[in-house]
């Protein structure tokens, strides 16, 4: 190993895709390379949407570039997802790379079989799994079992070097099964957060991304719709994109909600800080979660949170503290918990000022780049 670091990023997701682990693997390589002497290659697979949106690259480091490899599919189809295991794997062998670090479970298998051919350090981030927790994708259908089996000998039985985790949850059942396990939290960039600007006297209710079951999205909808009877002068913006979309626009037509439901689609970044802006309070309902960037965000510009007691999430926020925390898949909890913010916005301002600190303190992506560095170098001297 050099004085200079070479890493390789692997992840099955890129832009134009949104998401949070798309979110950190471009974070963090931009804050490593611009913070250590490092260069980073985020490997990933080819969309057929690329040609009409490549926004992504746009932001990335000089020492941070993007390999995408075919068959180029749509984000959701299974081919692509399969073919991301071992499309990788020539180019990292041809490449002298110090740390092969592979995210989510699907890059698993190029992470593994690379790091062992190439003898470079293998590294593998879980951002959150429902191997812990009965919830996402553990359940009694046929598809989730399957997906519960590769999850399973990808995360647990494939041996790497190294493994992080978002959360501190999977931390014992990663011990179990790994050497070598760190925690390493996610992170934001706290300064592109613009002031507030919640002077209207509509109220804003803002949920930000991707429209996927574990979201629950369908939770807020049906929340939102008695809030919405309780008080007429407010608002609730969805933003993002996802396969649930035409189920949960559909759902908005049941419970007859009309201009005061708006779905965004995707929006570029500079937008999503201008939602941040405007938002009186950020709503995040999933049933389970890594350690989710959308709810840093949210503190982050300074927007209270009310969200779920739930994997990935109840171990960073602390109820009438620094958010909000109900039962998960709760709409009536859920409704009271957005009613409760609007109402008490003084105490909703502590609330933000403790979750503000806990960020600067903690949760900035040079930081994270810090934590990620020193635990590579530890991997070369085990």
């Amino acid at each position: 190993m050099t004085d200079e670091l070479k890493v390789a990023m692997i992840n099955d997701g890129w832009y134009p895709t949104i998401g949070g682990v798309v979110n950190h693997v471009k974070n963090l390589s931009n804050a490593m390379a611009d913070n250590h002497d490092v260069t980073v290659d985020i490997h990933t697979r080819a969309l057929v949407s690329e040609h009409i949106d490549r926004s992504g690259d746009e932001g990335l480091h000089e020492d941070v570039s993007v390999i995408r490899h075919p068959p180029a599919t749509e984000f959701s189809n299974p081919v692509g997802r399969i073919a991301t295991a071992l499309t990788p794997i020539p180019s990292l062998l041809r490449t002298d790379y110090d740390i092969i670090h592979g995210h989510t479970y699907y890059p698993s298998v190029a992470t593994m079989l690379s790091g062992k051919l190439s003898g470079s350090k293998s590294v593998l981030t879980v951002h959150g799994t429902a191997l812990n927790s009965g919830t996402g994708v553990v359940n009694s259908t046929y598809k989730n079992k399957i997906n519960r089996f590769f999850e399973k000998l990808f995360v647990l039985r494939f041996k790497y070097d190294g493994v992080i985790s978002v959360n501190r949850n999977n931390i014992d059942l990663l011990q179990e099964n790994h050497t070598s396990v760190k925690h390493i939290a996610n992170g934001i960039n706290t300064s592109q957060f613009l002031p507030k600007n919640t002077s209207e006297d509509t109220k804003h209710v803002l949920f930000i991304g991707r429209l996927a079951q574990k979201k629950r999205v369908q939770d807020l909808l049906k929340a939102f719709d008695t809030v919405h009877q309780s008080t007429q002068d407010v608002n609730l913006i969805i933003a993002g994109s996802g396969p649930e979309e035409a189920k949960l626009k559909q759902l908005k037509t049941d419970l007859d909600l009309g201009s005061e439901v708006e779905f965004t689609g995707r929006i570029p970044d500079e937008v999503v800080i201008q939602l941040y802006a405007k938002a009186d309070v950020f709503i995040l309902p999933s049933v389970w979660e890594g350690h989710p960037i959308t709810l840093l965000e949210a503190w982050g510009s300074e927007t209270p949170v009310v969200t779920t007691k739930v994997e990935g999430i109840q171990e960073y926020v602390t109820h009438r503290t620094n958010g909000y925390l109900v039962p998960s898949k709760s709409p009536k909890e859920l409704a009271n918990g957005i009613l409760y913010t609007l109402d008490h916005p003084d105490e909703a301002e502590d609330w933000v000022s403790a979750a503000k600190e806990l960020v600067d303190d903690k949760y900035t992506w040079e930081g994270i780049a810090d934590e990620t560095l020193e635990y590579y170098l530890s991997l070369f001297k085990a």
